[in-house]
């Protein structure tokens, strides 16, 4: 049992199954100031000094740490001692100094001014800052702990002292400890170093030296490190620049709430919007992801060298550790994560950059946009002084601003891609290929922020050219043959579409020629009127609206509707040989090599698939109007009629998707054809008859698509991805149970480390796939319906009393779908971004499990059952290779980089679209399809695999140097000196055995007890709480 010194309530071990694995249990944070996960709120302790205080760099008490890093360098007269020297007129040398002109990286040289605020954090200074302020925190909460009665609870003036060399920290002192590094090759236990150097001269601290680091692997100080590094950099840098950027586009959106703007959708004229209108889209795209990236849980470990509190259990058995550490970790204001190895998994930080490039390609629209507009007319820029637009063209004025932004965003998302693909995957228990990894966060922080910056800079530039979009407007009267044909519709004016198309395509179309077209109508006298007065400037549907409602939008919440509606039977026309046939030639080994084990996928990620739900869409949306009591044209169905429509759905065949492809290749338009192709069906069915001209009523081919592919992706998702995803949890659940109690040699850097259980290795796997799949089914799937714009022109002026926006989400929602109130033509796909990054965090994940049974399998841990016939290798028949785990890996591989396309294009559109993502959005299954086989692939393996438990017993038998941990643990609490240095002496670079590792302990002067407890250690007992978490692993992913 454990105890606090404060009195703090006591937990036992035996209810930690009942902990919430998934996040921390408090919210206090680093030296009490607010540290809140991911909430910009700082207080006046934490706002950085200005650069004039910093003569003498030092942390404030109480102060997020503030540097400036470029006056450090000066004031501090800091030189690169790699100095070059070149030869200069063949005789004498020149010093090259390291500074803002050669540095390597321009966020240093060129860029600094307006990135510096990062460098507290982001440097090698804020790394070794918060390596410090954990040391003396985690020595901190030993005193509080009442069992470790060698750390006695400190008095204030040690408390002080302590906390004086977090609040007094230095350039000096990182320079000292730098100092240490050189000599130890290690920089963290250089810090512990640089501690107790300082703290020898305090009489009371003095006393317990050996208990900084104490039970520690470098990891725990490291990761803990990295989590306050990127947290406070976010919260206290990032963020501000991020508000202020949401909040200058929506200043955009109502100050041109108003302002009438021609659409363009395939880069043609199209149905009037507002420009206020299309700056609101991004202010609320940029406000949700912003939210995104505020969701993401900051995580933290500090279980010990491979993650089960081997060192702390054996110092003292009695003690709840993964309790304490949860309490000291989030006391430091970050989540703590229970399933480890010797680091924390880094998943939370592959969430965080991923959603760091949602946003940053939401900001590449945006500059993109703006940058079209630019170009014409539709802004002017100001400028200043003395400034040049263009060095040889006088009269330019150039959107630098918009395409440095662009160009930095782009430099970020590399950077970003690669952490989020990286970090995950460590070999075994760890690998060090992380450490130079984590370095370079600063990097991708650094240019968004650079970029951020210059977006902002951008807009503050810009002047509106009403009188250039207006003119524009008045020359595009053929944007009215929409809202014209659709009252036709209304009015069952016979061809409306066909009229139109006649009077407007290819044409010059005047206001003369589209008022005549308009008396020439036989139509009832209003709505005659209303087309009659109606203007491209008028023409804007609800986009004035929606503008002005940005600040609401922006700060509304959402919520999750991803529930299965539908399911789909496919009725297939081909014969066995006709498939076979397909087999062989196929492109993509997905319908070709291995269609038998993704064929479950055709319904939904299909062309067939595309079809079906286009068509259910389009009935759907006719049913739904009949329901509409002021759409009088379209009366309230029969029986029989809603029958025969939804028997269009239910019978959907291979023969009728084929007739649709038939009708296509007249049309040329695939939407097209699937309307033609429902109104032929129709026409004998007497009462559906009557209202053939309402099917696609109002609608944007884009309506119909989005909504299909969100069906699409959605059912794909959950009526064949899930279930073999839960699979995959569920075997390696009972492979954590079935093996929770075989104990297993750790390896960290490639090097025997502190024992394990098999089964815990994998429960650690479970519980990190059970949480992405639970993250993968909170993306909500998204649809709009809301015309040709976004904006429901056509709607409102044949039905001008009708709430549209109601009407459109009431539809998307029928449909189990979320809806997007703020969209162009298109929905922006965001949520499809997000889902694509959801699945590589699964799969990368899953890669990193892949590889860790490859290797097991080469240490021989595994053995591989076999069927009779069976070839292991086409050369040396002793060999059965994991090729299940080989195929699995390559197929992730190929999934990752299909979803990183999607994920990086999709949200890119020019103004209110471009048909670029058409075709882009035809390969989802090919992500889908990839990922579904690598987990069959997976499975496959899994149930092959046989543990040699006589393989892993004879690697601990040989390694009982990994019992120097605990020896010195315990060492270290009865203050036995330089326990760790006696220890390396016994252990580095010598064989060790059982007896040398026995006298070694006979020979320690400790109480009896606690060298009896030591003598009975073996490489096999030695698990810490291994057999506890790999057991109680059912109940980790039930509460993931």
């Amino acid at each position: 049992m454990s105890s606090f010194k404060c009195g703090c309530h006591i937990l036992d071990l035996n209810t930690f199954q009942s902990m919430d694995l998934g996040a921390s249990s408090s919210s206090r944070v680093l030296n009490s100031n607010q540290l809140s996960c991911f909430s910009y709120v700082p207080s006046k302790s934490q706002r950085p000094l200005e650069p004039s205080s910093l003569y003498c760099l030092h942390h404030p008490r109480n102060a997020s740490l503030a540097l400036s890093r470029r006056d450090c360098a000066l004031l501090a007269t800091i030189k690169d001692t790699n100095v070059t020297t070149e030869k200069v007129n063949g005789n004498c040398s020149a010093e090259i100094e390291h500074s803002v002109l050669t540095a390597l990286s321009p966020l240093d040289g060129r860029y600094w001014g307006k990135v510096k605020e990062l460098a507290p954090y982001m440097s090698e200074y804020g790394l070794i800052y918060y390596r410090v302020l954990v040391e003396i925190k985690w020595l901190l909460k030993l005193s509080q702990i009442l069992e470790v009665t060698e750390v006695p609870g400190f008095s204030d003036d040690a408390q002080s002292y302590l906390q004086g060399i977090i609040d007094g920290f230095c350039i000096s002192d990182a320079l000292e400890i730098k100092r240490i590094e050189k000599m130890t090759n290690h920089d963290v236990k250089a810090v512990e170093y640089f501690l107790k150097q300082k703290c020898r001269s305090h009489p009371e601290i003095a006393k317990v030296l050996e208990f900084f680091h104490f039970a520690c692997t470098s990891e725990d100080i490291n990761n803990l490190a990295h989590a306050l590094m990127l947290k406070e950099a976010i919260n206290n840098v990032i963020f501000p620049v991020m508000d202020d950027l949401i909040e200058a586009i929506c200043d955009m959106s109502k100050d041109n709430a108003s302002i009438p703007m021609l659409s363009r959708t395939h880069g043609q004229t199209a149905s009037p919007t507002t420009l206020g209108k299309e700056m609101a889209i991004f202010a609320v795209r940029l406000g949700i992801q912003r939210h995104r990236i505020s969701e993401v849980k900051i995580m933290g470990k500090f279980a010990g060298a491979v993650g089960n509190y081997n060192a702390h259990i054996a110092a003292y058995p009695n003690i709840n550790w993964p309790q304490i550490a949860e309490e000291f970790v989030t006391s430091l204001g970050v989540s703590f994560n229970h399933y480890v190895t010797q680091i924390e998994t880094h998943d939370y930080m592959s969430k965080v950059f991923n959603a760091f490039n949602r946003f940053n390609n939401i900001v590449i629209d945006f500059d993109s946009d703006i940058w079209r507009y630019i170009s014409l007319g539709y802004f002017k820029q100001t400028t200043r002084a003395g400034e040049i637009g263009s060095s040889t063209m006088p009269h330019k004025v150039n959107p630098i601003d918009f395409e440095n932004s662009e160009g930095n965003l782009g430099v970020a998302s590399g950077s970003l891609s690669y952490l989020s693909e990286k970090l995950p995957k460590s070999r075994l228990q760890r690998d060090l290929t992380d450490s130079t990894v984590l370095r370079n966060m600063g990097v991708g922080l650094g240019h968004s922020l650079l970029a951020y910056r210059s977006t902002l800079q951008g807009i503050s530039k810009l002047q509106v050219n009403e009188a250039r979009i207006s003119e524009e407007l008045n020359q595009s009267w053929e944007v009215l043959a929409e809202a014209i044909q659709t009252v036709m519709r209304r009015y069952s004016v016979p061809e409306p579409y066909e009229k139109l198309k006649e009077l407007t395509r290819g044409r010059t179309v005047t206001k003369d020629r589209i008022r005549e077209f308009i008396k020439g109508l036989e139509l009832p006298e209003e709505p005659k009127i209303i087309l009659s007065n109606l203007t491209p400037h008028s023409y804007v549907g609800a986009a004035v609206k929606l503008a002005r409602m940005v600040d609401t939008a922006v700060r509304a919440t959402r919520k999750n509707t991803n529930v299965s509606t539908v399911r789909v039977k496919m009725v297939s026309g081909n014969s066995s040989s006709e498939s076979e046939l397909v087999n062989l030639m196929a492109l993509s080994p997905l319908d070709g090599r291995y269609w038998g084990k993704v064929k479950d996928l055709a319904p939904y990620m299909s062309e067939y698939g595309l079809i079906y739900f286009r068509v259910l869409v389009e009935i759907k949306w006719l049913l739904w109007l009949s329901q509409i009591p002021e759409v009088t044209e379209v009366p309230t169905f029969s029986e029989n009629a809603r029958s025969y429509l939804q028997e269009m759905i239910d019978g959907f065949s291979y023969n009728d998707a084929l007739e649709i492809k038939k009708i296509e290749k007249v049309t040329n338009h695939d939407v097209k054809a699937v309307e033609y192709f429902l109104k032929q069906r129709f026409q004998s069915h007497p009462e559906v008859a009557k209202v053939l001209e309402f099917f696609h009523f109002a609608c944007t081919s884009e309506d119909i698509n989005n909504l299909a592919h969100a069906l699409m992706l959605k059912e794909a998702v959950n009526s064949v991805i899930y279930p073999v995803m839960d699979d995959l949890v569920e075997a390696v659940c009972n492979m954590a149970k079935d093996n929770a109690h075989i104990s297993m040699l750790s390896r960290t850097h490639g090097q025997p480390a502190s024992p394990t259980t098999l089964g815990k290795e994998m429960a650690n796997f479970a519980v990190r796939l059970s949480r992405e799949r639970h993250e993968i089914s909170r993306v909500e799937i998204m649809g709009k319906f809301a015309g040709a714009v976004g904006n429901y022109n056509a709607h409102l002026v044949a039905y001008p009393d009708i709430n549209w926006p109601q009407i459109a989400e009431e539809f998307v929602t029928s449909l189990g779908l979320s809806f997007n109130p703020y969209v162009t033509q298109i929905e922006p796909h965001d949520y499809m971004a997000e889902l694509f990054h959801a699945f590589s965090q699964f799969n990368n994940i899953l890669i990193d499990f892949d590889r860790d049974i490859w290797d097991y399998i080469s240490l021989g841990y595994f053995k591989q059952t076999t069927k009779a016939g069976e070839i292991g290798s086409s050369t040396m028949p002793h060999k059965v290779n994991p090729i299940d785990f080989e195929n699995s890996e390559g197929n992730l591989g190929v999934a990752h980089g299909s979803f990183y396309h999607l994920s990086m294009k999709l949200p890119i559109s020019r103004w209110q679209r471009d048909l670029t993502d058409s075709t882009v959005l035809r390969n989802m299954g090919l992500g889908l399809g990839h990922s579904l086989l690598a987990y069959k692939s997976t499975l496959q393996g899994i149930s092959k695999l046989q543990v040699n438990e006589g393989c892993i017993s004879e690697d601990l038998n040989l390694t009982w140097e990994v019992l120097a941990e605990p020896i010195q643990t315990v060492m270290r609490r009865y203050g036995v000196p330089e326990p760790y240095e006696k220890l390396k002496e016994l252990t580095r670079g010598r064989a060790v055995t059982k007896e040398s590792i026995v006298d070694f302990m006979q020979g320690l002067e400790l109480p009896n007890e606690a060298k009896s407890n030591l003598l009975k250690l073996t490489p096999h007992s030695y698990v810490g709480a291994a057999v506890e978490l790999a057991r109680m692993v059912d109940i980790a992913v039930k509460v993931v």
